[in-house]
């Protein structure tokens, strides 16, 4: 189970509600509580996040939100209106979404962490100008058996930044390996021919001058072109099935094509059309 920012609240106390659902626990970059407390004295006063809390509602839809989870990425202006549009799909702005805020502010799950007894990973960027590095330590001090994971960068979002570096932590610690990317290079050999000096004749002609005999038709009895077909060639070999085209000359069944012409029909045997005094 895993849970970032406001969702990590929820993923500790259904873990504490149902030992049994969980195996393991991932958090990052969340809080235990919203304000400001005497002793928890690293976050905001209540007026400081209710005047946050206030301009959010104001201007969310305009991706605002990004400059403050990913701020390496707030110049970016495919970026912004991604996070815009990803704004506008989660919440629609108005007194509901302002009461959610305002809830979210009155959470607080501290006691519920002595309880938890899972495998538990405590992640965090150590210059989070989001949310502050101090709720990490928080967890993993109050957590029994928690691990700190502390990582380098400033943006809140893992899917921006170095998110090689904790996606591989965080599978090690759930499955107990780290998956190895296979190289994206591969050893290949190039083979150059030379026939006739064809190197020296292209560069003499050009590469439009090389190139227009092979794409100009061939004129019938001209160098290098095929023979025409004889009468009855083509209709012969769209009568043969594919075994017999692909036959030799010495097959039985193409040396009575030579003495007779094509074969009326093919039906499991060969049969050579009769004259018609015959019929």
């Amino acid at each position: 189970m895993s849970g970032r920012s406001r969702a990590g609240r929820w993923r500790r106390c259904s873990r504490a509600s149902h030992p049994d659902r969980t195996q393991a626990l991932v958090l990052y970059a969340t809080f235990a509580r919203a304000v400001w407390a005497p002793d928890y004295d690293w976050t905001w006063k209540a007026e400081e996040r209710d005047a946050s809390s206030a301009q959010l509602v104001a201007n969310w839809g305009k991706g605002l939100t990004a400059a403050g989870v990913a701020p390496s990425r707030a110049g970016d202006p495919k970026f912004m209106d991604w996070a815009a549009r990803l704004e506008r799909l989660a919440a629609r702005p108005g007194p509901r979404f302002a009461k959610i805020i305002s809830l979210i502010g009155e959470f607080d799950v501290r006691r519920v962490l002595p309880s938890i007894r899972v495998p538990t990973l405590v992640a965090h960027r150590r210059d989070d100008t989001f949310i502050n590095f101090e709720h990490a330590l928080y967890f993993a001090e109050q957590i029994p058996g928690a691990r700190l994971l502390e990582l380098e960068g400033s943006d809140s979002l893992f899917s921006i930044g170095d998110t090689e570096a904790f996606l591989g932590e965080v599978e090690e610690f759930l499955t107990g390996t780290r998956h190895e990317r296979e190289p994206d290079r591969m050893l290949a050999t190039v083979m150059f021919t030379d026939i006739c000096k064809s190197t020296e004749r292209a560069a003499e002609l050009g590469d439009a001058s090389w190139r227009a005999p092979a794409r100009a038709p061939r004129r019938p009895g001209a160098a290098g072109a095929r023979p025409p077909p004889r009468a009855g060639d083509q209709a012969h070999r769209r009568r043969l099935p594919g075994h017999l085209r692909r036959a030799g000359s010495g097959h039985p069944l193409r040396r009575l094509d030579r003495g007779g012409g094509a074969p009326a029909r093919y039906r499991g045997a060969l049969r050579a059309p009769q004259p018609a005094s015959a019929r």
